[in-house]
């Protein structure tokens, strides 16, 4: 099969736009051979392209065919003049190529009966499934789609467009930071947080796209003033989403009764050298839900109040990068519904979130006196800098990959779930790994499950569906046991049902 290159007028234009999508195509026996299934589209990806598959019978021959358009939005028709599509249909080793071809889009319309430029007989049964071994044994196939514009398409996502105007009007503008964690494991009885990361963003980000952070039990609103946490690079999801023991203890040795305080505090990489945690549990999979309880928590960020209090009496201060959840210039501040109203240091202030995490916490009276003399003495001789003040929500119940694609899926659009590892565990890594080198600058593929977990306590429904239909196009004859009978399938009743539905047909 002839190899169908780049056009020398696309390859040379200097202000030339391109893009790439890979999706994945299971159940492709079911697809060559049954009339009833359904015809497969794409999330309406970058400015408005779309990607559909069918079935239709070509030349007495059963087929899967694929169609790609560009629906631009509605204030924005015919802004770009021409691009070139490429489609090429790949086994999932990417050892055997079924089909390849490319066309020159010169017109874009909004008729919604136009579906765009075909490309038939991809795969077919009597080409290809009864010909060639490997789509019989892998039942699917890759779908990479490459797109090169003549021209960038405008950016028109209200999110990104607020925050060029913020930045246009004061650099500084207004953010959250949150503060997540990507590792756990249990120090003393207590749960503890490693691996933190830290990310920005716009500080109506949630407003605008609905979310409510009340509807995260697992989420604290500080204020953490000349807070410098230490930001991982590698941000990528698990390469596992399988169950994973909430309950792992590490392994200790055998001087760890005899660890300090100060050891406590250490970062991740420093409790490796001093023995108290050798072990740090993986943090990132589908199957994790809450990280640690509220009280334990709540016992973790005392310890590390009581900690940096001792250091600062005796003029240490802080000498060394804690891995504490608040830090002692941490004060708590109200959560109203516009997550902006804060309250006094002096004021006492209770509200719901504030009364939940006393209950759970069961902070005792000389606790909270203890605390507010803490305030006092400490607070009031630091320079308070307004500019470099930020509000931070500490995340300690969602993984940093799945929070982390949360907020860039609310400022872009964009996001990328991993193939589920109960069907391929090499195909998992290979698809991270492959993205991440093809956008560097782009969050890392997350785990579905975590993400369809997420969107459901924060009553995101478009989030969910997403995550929902990308679990229900990964299940597979090969996958459905491991599935069904998982924590992640118990949790959700419409998760079960669809499993169930599958489990019937074969």
């Amino acid at each position: 099969m002839s190899t169908q290159k780049t056009p020398p007028a696309w390859q040379t234009s200097v202000t030339q736009y391109g893009l790439s999508l890979r999706l994945e195509v299971t159940q492709v026996r079911d697809y060559l051979k049954r009339q009833d299934m359904p015809k497969l589209v794409s999330s309406r990806f970058t400015d408005g392209w779309v990607v559909r598959l069918r079935t239709e019978v070509v030349e007495n021959d059963r087929c899967i065919s694929v169609w790609i358009q560009r629906a631009p939005p509605a204030d924005e028709p015919g802004k770009l003049t021409g691009a070139w599509v490429s489609v090429v249909a790949r086994s999932l080793t990417d050892a055997v190529t079924y089909f390849e071809g490319h066309a020159i889009f010169t017109l874009f319309t909004l008729d919604p009966d136009y579906e765009g430029h075909r490309w038939e007989n991809i795969i077919s049964y009597k080409k290809n499934w009864k010909q060639d071994r490997v789509l019989r044994t892998e039942n699917a196939f890759v779908l990479d789609v490459e797109i090169k514009l003549s021209a960038v398409p405008a950016i028109t996502s209200r999110p990104v467009l607020n925050i060029l105007y913020d930045q246009m009007n004061d650099i500084r503008g207004s953010r959250y930071r949150f503060m997540t964690f990507s590792k756990r494991s249990i120090l003393d009885g207590l749960g503890w947080l490693s691996n933190q990361s830290c990310i920005f963003a716009t500080s109506d980000i949630l407003t605008v796209n609905g979310i409510n952070m009340r509807n995260l039990s697992s989420a604290r609103l500080v204020e953490w003033d000349g807070f410098d946490a230490e930001k991982e690079d590698d941000l990528e999801d698990c390469t596992s989403d399988t169950e994973a023991d909430l309950d792992y203890l590490p392994t200790y040795s055998e001087d760890t009764s005899n660890a300090t305080e100060s050891q406590h505090m250490n970062t991740a990489s420093d409790s490796e050298d001093t023995g108290v945690a050798e072990e740090m549990d993986d943090y990132g999979s589908d199957e994790q839900d809450e990280l640690i309880s509220h009280a334990e928590v709540e016992a973790l960020m005392e310890e590390a109040r009581r900690w940096i209090r001792g250091n600062e009496l005796s003029g240490d201060g802080m000498g060394q990068k804690g891995m504490d959840v608040d830090s002692g210039d941490a004060h708590d501040k109200q959560v109203d519904g516009s997550n902006e109203s804060t309250t006094d240091d002096n004021e006492e202030t209770v509200d719901e979130e504030s009364e939940e995490f006393e209950e759970d916490g069961d902070t005792s009276d000389d606790d909270e006196s203890e605390e507010q003399v803490y305030h006092d003495g400490n607070m009031s001789s630091r320079d308070h800098n307004d500019n470099t003040s930020l509000d931070t929500w500490v995340i300690t119940g969602v993984a940093s990959p799945t929070w982390i694609a949360l907020i860039f899926y609310l400022h872009t659009g964009i996001i990328d779930f991993a193939p589920l590892s109960s069907s391929s565990k090499r195909l998992r890594q290979k698809h991270i790994s492959v993205y991440k080198k093809r956008y560097p600058k782009r969050v890392p593929p997350c785990s579905a499950k975590s993400m369809y977990r997420l969107a459901t306590k924060l009553k995101h429904k478009d989030l969910k569906y997403r995550a929902f239909e990308h679990l229900k196009q990964q299940l597979s004859h090969v996958n459905v046991l491991a599935e069904i009978f998982s924590q992640f399938t118990s949790q959700y009743e419409e998760i079960r049902d669809i499993e169930l539905e599958l489990l019937e047909k074969h």
